[in-house]
């Protein structure tokens, strides 16, 4: 029966391939379809806010519990902020290079100023995307860890675990590496809920991509094809950055190895989705690349939540293709300010599309571009260089687990061994 679970990659992505043909030639098909993907991807949201925290609070307490994994903290801190310069310098060179919306007829520029009066408002949105950059570092202090968790508000979620692993994990207390343990096992029972639903993915993504063909704007894609393929180029180009930073580093014993990261990669970009595929980058992690439970445990929700160089990528272009849209000559000034602006607005979101708008108008008004365009830009692009964004953002975390756990090989069946030591160490 194995052999035949649809979450194979080859069934994958013949299963997204004719959905998207089914929804593009027969429409009607698709727009029947696509609530039952629609449902399918809520379906495996069912588990990822359980994953979140238990993974969050089962590996940050073990990581301190363990003297050795404790000493890596620091490094992670250097390996995040270090890699966020990555897809910054790159964005900003694509931008320059290929010029996006500059030359852009004037019959485009009118259709897209005839869809402004119907750009979705985000006014009402909520959480960080409508109170700006201010608003999500807010949004990011659980005040009430309650409503955080019933409105799926991930950062303050990943805040919130991260806090209570680190209480525990430094509290010398029998009670503390039971409640550690009990996590633990509540992540593995949760991963294995996840896995069950997972298993029928081709036929979901076939329903969704189904829906997703059926209603694409093919006149609009064109108008923005400029900005897309630059958004498309400079993806390509940070993904080869950090395959060759893991090569030359040695994080991985060859291209072969890091392949063994192409089945929650296409997960992510298939589903539109880093957070569903979690727990298979864990899994492919651990299982194959040999890093540390614990530290992926940790090191991988924090990254996929805090680790979104897509969408570092997608506001620095963005608001390059609305200043040559314009006419606006961005000085230097400005695009320093851009990029500081890219890399704390492209870690600061959760979501994408239109609700992005509110994240980005402080990042526009500070170079003097008119947002109003930025709503119907990111609205109909969304469902293109998403499935980008969410397949670099899983790449940008699996990276800064390789890159920050020291270079240490654990064999697999060893990894589960430290913990007694650890709690002997650590007890009363």
């Amino acid at each position: 029966m194995r052999r035949w679970r649809l979450t194979d990659p080859k069934l994958i992505i013949a299963g997204t391939v004719l959905g998207g043909a089914l929804g593009g030639f027969v429409p009607a098909a698709g727009e029947i379809l696509q609530p039952l993907g629609e449902l399918y991807i809520a379906a495996l949201s069912i588990c990822i806010v359980p994953l979140i925290v238990t993974a969050l609070v089962s590996g940050t307490g073990t990581m301190l519990r363990n003297p050795a994994l404790r000493r890596t903290f620091p490094r992670f801190a250097i390996v995040y902020v270090t890699t966020l310069l990555v897809p910054c310098s790159v964005a900003l060179a694509i931008g320059y290079l290929l010029a996006p919306g500059a030359d852009l007829s004037a019959d485009a520029v009118a259709r897209l100023g005839q869809q402004i009066a119907s750009a979705p408002s985000t006014s009402g949105a909520g959480g960080a995307q409508a109170q700006g950059l201010g608003g999500f570092l807010l949004a990011a202090i659980p005040s009430n860890i309650f409503q955080a968790l019933s409105s799926r508000n991930f950062v303050a979620i990943v805040v919130f675990s991260i806090l209570l692993g680190v209480g525990l994990g430094l509290i010398k207390a029998p009670a503390a590496d039971d409640t550690i343990r009990i996590a633990g096992a509540l992540f593995a029972a949760f991963s294995k809920i996840f896995e069950w639903i997972l298993a029928p993915l081709a036929l979901g993504l076939f329903c969704l991509m189904a829906g997703i063909a059926a209603s694409v704007d093919i006149a609009m894609f064109l108008t923005l094809v400029g900005f897309i393929i630059a958004f498309y180029c400079a993806a390509i180009a940070v993904f080869a950055i950090y395959t060759t930073i893991l090569l030359v580093f040695r994080r991985v014993d060859g291209v072969g190895a890091l392949s063994e990261l192409r089945r929650p990669l296409l997960i992510s970009f298939l589903a539109n989705n880093p957070i569903i595929a979690l727990r298979p980058t864990i899994a492919s992690l651990v299982e194959k690349l040999k890093a540390e439970g614990e530290v992926a445990n940790t090191v991988l929700p924090f990254g996929i939540i805090a680790s979104q160089h897509g969408q570092i990528i997608n506001i620095i272009l963005l608001t390059m293709f609305l200043a040559n849209l314009y006419g606006i000559s961005l000085s230097v000034e400005q695009i320093l300010t851009l990029g500081i602006g890219g890399m704390i607005g492209g870690t600061a979101v959760v979501g994408g599309g239109a609700t992005l708008a509110p994240v980005m108008a402080p990042i526009l008004g500070s170079v003097g571009v008119p947002g109003d365009m930025a709503i119907v830009v990111l609205a109909t692009t969304e469902q293109i260089i998403g499935p980008m964004i969410s397949l670099l953002t899983v790449y940008a975390a699996s990276t800064l687990v390789l890159l920050g756990h020291g270079g240490n090989t654990v064999p697999v069946e060893d990894q589960a061994e430290p913990a007694p030591e650890a709690e002997e160490k650590t007890g009363p």
